[in-house]
């Protein structure tokens, strides 16, 4: 699960940031903007959105198994925290 979110997030990360170079940096469009953000890299993506995205990313792993187990039949998923 921990390098599931992990390499999650710096997908989600690394997306959001190509994203942002072209839509709002080539293009204009204005869509987010983290230049005030502490932490931010060029305006496009900050760690406390990064953050976010870790929460976020748990919760598609944990429902994708759920789907996984429940509508294909594979492994029940079971978790455990530390």
């Amino acid at each position: 699960m921990i390098t599931q979110t992990i390499a999650g997030t710096l997908i989600v990360t690394a997306a959001e940031f190509v994203t942002g170079c072209i839509v709002n940096l080539r293009l204009g469009w204005g869509a987010w903007d983290y230049v005030n953000m502490p932490g931010n890299i060029m305006g496009q993506i900050c760690p406390q959105f990064t953050i976010l995205w870790v929460v976020i990313v748990v919760v598609a792993i944990m429902l994708d198994d759920v789907f996984r187990w429940r509508f294909f039949s594979e492994e029940k998923p079971h978790y455990t925290i530390c």
